[in-house]
C-alpha cells in the first residue's frame, strides 16, 4: 500500500513540476492581423514624428541665418520691445489679480 502511495505522490509530482514533450502552437490569424496592424500604425506615426522633427530643425537653421543677419541695431530694437510687451502683461496679470 505504502508503494502505491509513493508512487501515485512521485507521479503527481512528476507531471506537475515538467514540461510537455509536445506542445500545440495556436496561431490566431486575426490576432496576427491586428498586432501587424498596430505594429504598422506606429511605425507610420513615429516617422511622421521624425519628419516634423526634421522640418522643426530646418525652420530654427533659417531663424538662426536670418538672426545672424540681423545688426545690433535691431536686435537690440527688438529686445528693448519685447522687455516692453513683458511689463505690460505684468501689470496686466497684477490688475487682475487685484479683482
Amino acid at each position: 500500500m505504502k508503494k502505491a502511495i509513493n508512487f501515485i505522490f512521485f507521479g503527481a509530482i512528476t507531471i506537475l513540476f515538467t514540461k510537455p514533450v509536445l506542445a500545440w502552437v495556436v496561431f490566431d490569424p486575426s490576432n496576427y492581423v491586428q498586432n501587424l496592424t498596430s505594429a504598422l500604425t506606429t511605425v507610420r506615426q513615429e516617422t511622421q514624428m521624425l519628419r516634423d522633427y526634421l522640418n522643426q530643425v530646418e525652420q530654427l537653421r533659417s531663424q538662426v541665418q536670418a538672426a545672424k543677419n540681423l545688426g545690433r541695431d535691431v536686435i537690440a530694437g527688438e529686445v528693448s520691445r519685447i522687455v516692453g510687451d513683458m511689463t505690460k502683461v505684468k501689470s496686466l496679470i497684477g490688475s487682475n489679480q487685484e479683482l
